[in-house]
């Protein structure tokens, strides 16, 4: 069995605050968590900052959330295997595509 590591390090940011630093115009995986601590939604992007401002704009989740992780991965391949592991671990109540039950 393949074993895959969760990366330990992320920024924690309110998702309203994501658009307006610069430091989040980045590649990687993110979660977005309610306040509750419930994973909601976990994607990949090439760009968190544009990628967040979509979701703001059509995602019913994004005003329930109450905080997004953001782990930094520049590498496709790796971005995709991570946001397949997150979502299997974090079961998010949203993620529609790579539910494995």
């Amino acid at each position: 069995m393949i074993q895959i590591t969760i990366p330990e390090d992320y920024k924690i940011a309110r998702p309203r605050e994501v658009k307006s630093k610069k430091e989040f115009d980045r590649a990687g995986v993110y979660v977005f968590f309610d306040e509750s601590n419930t994973p909601l939604y976990v994607g990949k992007t090439v760009s968190f900052k544009r990628r967040f401002v979509e979701h703001s704009r059509c995602s019913e989740f994004y005003f329930l959330a109450s905080y997004v992780r953001l782990y930094e991965v520049d590498n496709d391949y790796e971005r995709d295997i991570y946001e397949t592991e997150m979502i299997r671990q974090f079961d998010p109540l949203y993620n529609k595509a790579k539910m494995y039950h």
